[in-house]
């Protein structure tokens, strides 16, 4: 992971990995002007924060509840997380939204696709990118964010203005950071100024951006339940602040910082009432460390201030809130008649995980200390990712027996490739914010065709009474790893 840092400031060590032993002039100088950079982040002016308190008694806002009492679940709960993974990520899960805009629903009065069915989508990191971009401005995400994020070379933008004299001056005398930076470049020319309070909460989905609190080390939700604990406005808040939070790879970039105004309002305390189930023990265990960290905002003379790094430390898949917002949303009688009315219960995790092919092992040679501690954090991940999916997984098995209701838990990763080269191709992606057209061409089809020849995907379909139409890929590049005139079905397992 060290060496995803390192890629979020275009200082990937490449040269270790083609065996070269010398550095070039041009990384030296990227990495002395990016160390000084650092240096001269940890002298600058105090930082302001940028969020602002709420009005004495909250009631209204982005609210998870509120959301829930405006629209009719249906017979189908759909829910999509979208996992970390920089531009890699925010392709992936492109592609699985593009597969569901297709795909339509059998109605002789309406033409409705599994798109429009969607009630949530929770998401970490580069996930975050296309979440928040889809909830923002719903159907104009198939119109405009490729050009105004898949294709656009992000990161080489964030490090040219990283050598300017002007981010140098700000630097020097303001608390204007490398977050800062990103924060003000995502907002300008991704999210064009917009707030939580222009995602209109009478459409759907809802969108959970996770990011993790630093010093507690759980999960952070940017929605007005979780800024209501510390008597905060979410409306105002900017998205590209949170989508920042959410992607903010330590070391690489400084904590989004929230200020806690705790004791300036009345604030619904539903986060932190639930009482235990009783019959998961584990769960019930792992809620009560969240509720600890909630109830840790309330006490402002302890925590001032809130201190936000990348959402994929805590959970990089981002199945982990949804699992904590069943039991929240549930507590309220109305919309727990609605849930009662829900027939299944559908899960689409978008899974951006890789494995990369390493040299550790191909020589004697010790691995230098960032690929150690690269290999170390993967593994950690690796295990924690799978502990989450098993977690869900376990509790899907409980609720269907314990409410009869089906249970479809669709997990889109590369590793369902059986063409080993496909997979190579894949995991070799970098976790960057930049990757050629073609990569982008390929992840949004690898997302469409992984989706699309799920065993699970298929069995939802099939129970909905579903025809998948016949297509061939899109292929707009010869560098893509597929090949002309291959259909999806030939592709994955």
């Amino acid at each position: 992971m060290l060496y995803g840092f390192l890629t979020q400031l275009g200082l990937r060590p490449d040269y270790a990995r083609s065996g070269n032993t010398g550095v070039s002039r041009a990384l030296k100088d990227k990495l002395l002007i990016v160390g000084l950079s650092i240096l001269m982040t940890s002298c600058s002016s105090v930082y302001k924060p940028q969020n602002e308190p709420s009005s004495p008694h909250p009631k209204a806002g982005y609210h998870l509840n509120t959301y829930s009492h405006q629209h009719n679940f249906g017979d189908t709960l759909l829910i999509l997380s979208f996992s970390g993974g920089g531009t890699r990520a925010a392709a992936l899960s492109y592609g699985v939204l593009q597969e569901l805009r297709e795909t339509y629903l059998p109605s002789k009065m309406t033409r409705r696709r599994l798109l429009d069915e969607i009630d949530m989508i929770s998401s970490v990191s580069g996930g975050s990118f296309t979440a928040a971009y889809y909830g923002l401005y719903g159907e104009d995400i198939f119109e405009t964010y490729e050009k105004a994020f898949l294709r656009q070379s992000i990161q080489s933008a964030l490090i040219r203005q990283l050598l300017t004299p002007t981010y140098w001056w700000r630097s020097l005398f303001t608390a204007f950071d490398r977050t800062e930076m990103a924060i003000e470049y995502y907002d300008t020319f991704i999210f064009n100024g917009a707030t939580f309070g222009d995602i209109p909460l009478e459409r759907r989905p809802y969108i959970l951006i996770n990011a993790t609190d630093l010093s507690a080390g759980n999960r952070f939700s940017f929605t007005q339940d979780v800024f209501d604990l510390f008597c905060s406005d979410l409306d105002k808040l900017p998205i590209a602040r949170a989508v920042t939070a959410s992607s903010a790879v330590p070391v690489a970039f400084p904590p989004v910082v929230m200020k806690n105004f705790a004791g300036q309002c009345d604030p619904s305390l539903s986060m932190i009432n639930r009482p235990p189930s009783g019959d998961d023990r584990l769960q019930d265990l792992r809620l009560e460390e969240q509720r600890q960290s909630y109830l840790g905002y309330l006490k402002k003379e302890r925590r001032p201030y809130i201190h936000l790094v990348d959402g994929g430390i805590s959970d990089n898949l981002g199945l982990r809130t949804v699992r904590e917002s069943f039991g929240y949303i549930s507590q309220d009688k109305s919309v727990r008649r609605e849930l009662s009315k829900v027939e299944r219960v559908v899960i689409i995790l978008v899974n951006a995980e890789v494995r990369p092919s390493t040299p550790m092992d191909l020589s004697s040679n010790k691995p230098g200390i960032a690929e150690t501690v690269d290999a170390v954090s993967n593994t950690q991940i690796r295990h924690y990712n799978l502990e989450t999916k098993l977690l869900l997984s376990n509790y899907g098995q409980k609720f269907m027996e314990k409410e009869g209701k089906k249970f479809y838990f669709i997990d889109v990763n590369f590793e369902s490739f059986k063409n080993d080269s496909f997979k190579r191709f894949f995991n070799n992606l970098p976790t960057s914010l930049e990757l050629k057209d073609s990569e982008v061409d390929s992840l949004i089809e690898g997302g469409r065709t992984l989706l699309r020849n799920s065993p699970e995907f298929k069995a939802l379909l099939e129970e909905l009474h579903i025809k998948q139409m016949p297509r061939s890929l899109r292929l707009e590049s010869t560098l893509s790893p597929f090949e002309e005139g291959a259909t999806p079905e030939t592709l994955v397992d």
